[in-house]
């Protein structure tokens, strides 16, 4: 029952890993300048409040995709999950409130919903990094800079990069290559980012795509009568497919701004 009782912070994982390929280890810098240029995700040098992603995440035999609303102001997070036709579950509706993760999936919890306590996101300075990072100040990275229009992309190269499978059993980690593309707009804002990390043996893609900022995202816990407490076993019937998975990621993402450029 290890591993169920590791799901939901492995959950948790994920959902900060997708966050994190739109800036989280970046570092805010001044606010924007104010412009008129067309630019439909301009922020205007203001933090969001909150936005709207499509999310991929796709390796050698799968890939799943998921529909992601994020309140910066309140610190929680909707997505509905498309799964891998090799799971027990074709889809997954999932809410991040108050410390509290709530799951339902009409294949496997037959629409009720499951809840588990979790440590929560702060998400705060997330808003802040998608306002306008400065990705000069992430180090270890070899760096190219394309511009197209009122676009600009930044591709940041990485070897030698400790990864594994977040979702396995405990193995040691193989050094691998990162990829990731990020791309800004007219204001700085960001508004998709991509991550592919590759081991001699498996590669993972994390992209994720800016639909919209500042629209509208009310999230709430679901009723109280519609709700059940997420047993072990249920967590391990829901979640122990992700396992054989091949999913390939950095063993530690936070730190990958840390090493200087040789």
């Amino acid at each position: 029952m290890a591993a169920a009782r590791r799901t939901p912070a492995v959950l948790l994982a994920v959902v900060a890993l997708a966050l994190t390929v739109m800036g989280i280890v970046f570092a805010a810098t001044d606010p924007n300048p104010a412009g008129t240029a067309k630019d439909t995700l301009a922020l205007n040098g203001y933090p969001p409040t909150s936005a709207n992603l499509q999310v991929t995440i796709s390796g050698q035999s799968f890939q799943m995709t998921a529909n992601v609303t994020v309140n910066f102001t309140t610190n929680d997070v909707e997505a509905v999950v498309d799964l891998p036709a090799v799971l027990s579950a074709s889809s997954v509706e999932a809410r991040l409130v108050d410390k509290n993760l709530y799951i339902r999936s009409a294949d496997v919890s037959s629409g009720t919903w499951l809840r588990t306590s979790t440590p929560g996101l702060s998400l705060f300075g997330l808003s802040l990094e998608m306002t306008k990072p400065d990705l000069y100040l992430l180090t270890g990275f070899k760096r190219t800079v394309t511009h197209n229009g009122s676009t600009t992309t930044y591709d940041l190269v990485r070897t030698d990069v400790p990864a594994t499978n977040p979702f396995g059993h405990t193995q040691p980690a193989h050094l691998g290559t990162i990829n990731w593309s990020v791309t800004v707009g007219s204001q700085g804002e960001v508004v998709q980012s991509t991550l592919v990390v590759s081991t001699a043996s498996s590669s993972t893609t994390v992209s994720v795509q800016v639909l919209s900022y500042n629209a509208p995202a009310h999230i709430s816990a679901p009723p109280a009568s519609e709700v059940k407490t997420m047993s072990p076993k249920v967590q391990h019937e829901f979640f122990s497919a992700l396992g054989s998975l091949s999913f390939v990621l950095p063993s530690n993402i936070t730190s990958l701004g840390q090493a200087q450029l040789s």
